[in-house]
């Protein structure tokens, strides 16, 4: 009997070791993962910190509304001087028109694919 009780005795010693390699490799994960998160974290604080704050996107936006607002005058301004000489010129209006079209037409067709 008492190479039973060795036995036993060593598989016991041997299951020991195994769960103690087993927790080492378990903990060396978990401190891999920690050192992981932690490192995505501090990235991460890094890019909110980067990132434009509530006040410049609000700026943005109104210098943007303020641009547009400007090109907009503009066009209209644009539009109301072109239907003025239209309707002082029709003639050389047409004319221009006219020209337009067949400078723009020739354009396309010399780019065309055949």
């Amino acid at each position: 009997m008492p190479s039973r009780v060795k036995t036993a005795e060593q598989k016991a010693k041997q299951l020991k070791a195994n769960a103690t390699t087993e927790a080492k490799n378990l903990k060396n994960q978990i401190i891999k993962h920690l050192k992981m998160g932690k490192s995505n974290l501090a990235w991460l604080e890094t890019q909110v910190k980067k990132a434009p704050s509530r006040e410049e996107l609000q700026a943005q936006w109104e210098k943007s509304k303020k641009k547009y607002s400007e090109a907009k005058t503009k066009y209209n301004d644009y539009e109301k001087k072109v239907r003025e000489y239209i309707d002082e010129n029709p003639k050389k209006a047409l004319a221009m028109a006219t020209a337009a079209v067949i400078l723009v037409g020739s354009v396309v067709t010399a780019f065309r694919k055949k």
